[in-house]
């Protein structure tokens, strides 16, 4: 059927249609597609996106027309019955996973966040497909965030095995956990030694048998030490060279 849009002012035959209405071939006025009414004195637009099981439309409260089944059961149109005559409207066909905006004469669809696509078919958008979690461990997600679980028997940020040492960390900062057995020993790290403050550096250039090449100093570190050449000379392949400086 074809139709052309007028305006109020003009009239459509020997009627005068209302501004919502088109005038068809006939000089009759009719609601567009997806509007109910007489085309004369009124149009109501049909919410395709109610899942009410009846819709109604009227004005003032009179009921002008109802549709008697909802929009799962009648596919994508649905036929209301008004004056006797069927009037064909449109249901939304919007993915399960989108939302339905309606609009005069129509509706639209949008997906929902997580979900990609037109509106009437939305795709879930995997978050996990361009992550990289740590070894030892599984991503999991919903639409809106990911997460990376460890494996059963590790933990952490970086989902390290759990040990007696970690991650309960059961000794002192300046000590070195050490595994043994199902059990744990607290170290005092290489080049000090444990008292009952703590762990303490040793001085190894005051302590033991350290002895420096010729021409060094032995110099304490925390944790070592180390042998200095002096009089300008520099060490080189374990031995002080370069030139040595007399005082004259």
């Amino acid at each position: 059927m074809s139709y052309f849009v007028i305006q109020d002012v003009t009239p459509c035959g020997i009627y005068k249609c209302h501004d919502k209405a088109l005038c068809n071939v006939q000089e009759s006025c009719q609601c567009p597609d997806g509007v109910f009414g007489d085309g004369i004195t009124w149009c109501t637009d049909y919410n395709e996106c109610s899942d009410k099981t009846t819709e109604s439309f009227g004005v003032n409260g009179v009921s002008r027309a109802n549709i008697e089944t909802n929009h799962t059961e009648c596919g994508s149109s649905c036929y209301a019955t008004y004056n006797g005559s069927e009037i064909q409207v449109f249901a939304s066909n919007c993915d399960g996973n989108a939302t339905c905006y309606n609009t005069f004469g129509g509706f639209n669809c949008t997906c929902k966040e997580g979900f990609s696509g037109n509106g009437i078919t939305c795709t879930y958008i995997d978050l996990c497909k361009n992550v990289s979690c740590p070894k030892f461990s599984t991503c999991y997600a919903n639409t809106t965030s990911y997460n990376c679980t460890c494996d059963e028997g590790y933990a952490g940020t970086e989902c390290l095995k759990i040990t007696p040492c970690y991650p309960s960390e059961p000794c002192k900062f300046d000590e070195e956990c050490i595994i043994d057995g199902n059990s744990h020993i607290c170290k005092c790290h290489t080049g000090y030694e444990k008292t009952s403050s703590g762990c303490q550096n040793i001085d190894e250039c005051n302590v033991g048998n350290i002895s420096c090449v010729v021409n060094s100093t032995c110099h304490d570190t925390n944790g070592s030490y180390e042998c200095v050449c002096g009089n300008g000379q520099e060490m080189m392949d374990g031995f002080c060279k370069g030139f040595k400086v007399f005082s004259i």
